[in-house]
C-alpha cells in the first residue's frame, strides 16, 4: 500500500459468487462487481489529503502564540513556517509515495488539498499573520462558511480525477 492512489485494482468476488448458475450444470461468469469504482473514488478523495502534513499543521497551530499578543512571533516567520509545509508536501510524498500512475499529478492535488484543508481548519496560526501585514482583520480573510464548503468540493471534485485514464482494470 502506498501513500498515493495505486495502479487500478480487479477484486473478484468470493468463489461462490464468482459463479452462477444459468441452467443446472452450466456455470457462467459472475458480473464484475459494482461497488469496485466506488471505493476507486473513496480511496482517492482520502488519499489525496496529506494527513500527514495536516497533522504538522495542526500541532504547529497549537504551539504558535496568536499575533497582538505576548510571545508571538513575527508574521514573516508564520508565514516561512507555512510555506515550509506547502513546499514539505511535494517532497514527502514524491520520497515516500511509492511507484504510482501520474505521481506529479497526485502530488500537485494533494499540494493543493493541503492549502485548501489549512484555509478551511482556520485558526489563528498563518491567517492571522497574512491579515496582519495586510492590515486587515482574519475575518476579512477566512470565511468560515465558505472555508467549509471549498474543502468539501475540492475534496470530491479531486476524487474524480481518474489515474488510469477511464481503462478497465486488468
Amino acid at each position: 500500500m502506498t501513500r498515493l492512489v495505486g495502479p487500478p485494482r480487479l477484486v473478484l468476488p468470493s468463489p461462490p459468487l464468482l459463479l452462477k448458475e444459468r441452467e443446472p450444470g452450466k456455470a457462467v461468469d459472475h458480473a464484475p462487481d459494482q461497488d469496485l469504482p466506488l471505493a476507486d473514488y473513496l480511496e482517492r478523495v482520502a488519499k489525496y489529503v496529506p494527513v500527514e502534513i495536516l497533522a504538522a499543521f495542526l500541532a504547529i497551530r497549537g504551539f504558535v502564540v496568536p499575533q497582538g499578543k505576548a510571545g508571538a512571533m513575527p508574521p514573516g516567520l508564520e508565514i516561512a513556517l507555512f510555506a515550509a509545509l506547502v513546499v514539505l508536501t511535494p517532497l514527502y510524498l514524491i520520497k515516500l509515495g511509492g511507484d504510482v500512475p501520474r505521481k506529479a499529478l497526485q502530488v500537485a492535488i494533494a499540494t493543493v488539498s493541503f492549502v485548501v484543508w489549512a484555509y478551511a481548519i482556520g485558526g489563528d496560526f498563518f491567517w492571522s499573520a497574512v491579515a496582519k501585514l495586510a492590515g486587515c482583520d482574519r475575518a476579512a480573510i477566512v470565511y468560515e462558511g465558505f472555508a467549509g464548503a471549498l474543502v468539501v468540493i475540492w475534496s470530491l471534485a479531486a476524487g474524480l480525477v481518474r489515474l488510469d485514464n477511464g481503462a478497465a482494470p486488468s
